[in-house]
């Protein structure tokens, strides 16, 4: 029931009666059986009503299959309780109350199996949400991704297109500037060969609008 985590205040209780226990195996160990036998029977009807009260809190938090457990201990409880009443002579030795206990058993042992296969499908149901959460997040991974991409591409197109512009204004300016041989030579070597002219003008000249 995880009773741990959903109530942390009963840890201490159940190590209380876990230490009652012990004792009542020590007493046994050494020969006290009568008092080992007296301490057990109200340490018993305590536990049971303690693991009762405490199904029914994890049940009320929201821990649905604590339903089956609760049953469980509160048949066990009132097994207990048949069994002293007819031991104390309250009730009457007949086919009921010698059954009771194996009655209990097979009630106990059929809820506590319930329980247990309400606690699986609970896990699994668990291990869905979770996959189907996995999914879901490595989908929209996926499509934060793409749309990374895409708008990087954008982007990058952009960038290509100035870079085109820019070049053509270079190779134009470059072109104005100097011949269309040179200017070749320039942007497919980086450098041009120098040539020799026998005879050269050198030719001054101021424009105006």
């Amino acid at each position: 029931l995880h009773i741990n985590e959903v109530l942390p205040s009963f840890k201490k209780w159940f190590r209380i009666l876990m230490v009652c226990m012990c004792l009542i195996v020590f007493l046994c160990f050494i020969g006290q059986d009568q008092l080992a036998l007296q301490i057990f029977e109200p340490l018993m009807l305590v536990t049971m009503a303690f693991s009762l009260v405490a199904g029914i809190m994890v049940y009320r938090k929201g821990n649905n299959y604590a339903i089956y457990y609760t049953l469980a201990f509160a048949q066990t409880l009132l097994n207990v309780g048949i069994y002293i009443l007819v031991f104390m002579k309250v009730f009457h030795f007949n086919t009921y109350t010698s059954n009771a206990s194996l009655t209990g058993t097979l009630i106990e042992t059929a809820l506590l199996s319930l329980g247990l296969g309400s606690k699986i499908r609970g896990i699994e149901r668990e291990e869905k949400r979770a996959r189907e959460l996995v999914v879901q997040t490595l989908r929209e991974n996926e499509k934060i991704i793409r749309q990374q991409n895409e708008i990087l591409e954008i982007k990058v197109n952009e960038r290509t297109h100035l870079l085109e512009i820019e070049k053509k204004k270079s190779d134009d300016l470059l072109r104005n500037i100097l011949p269309e041989e040179i200017a070749h030579e320039l942007k497919q070597f980086g450098h041009s060969k120098p040539k020799v002219y026998e005879m050269v003008t050198i030719m001054f000249t101021d424009f105006k609008d």
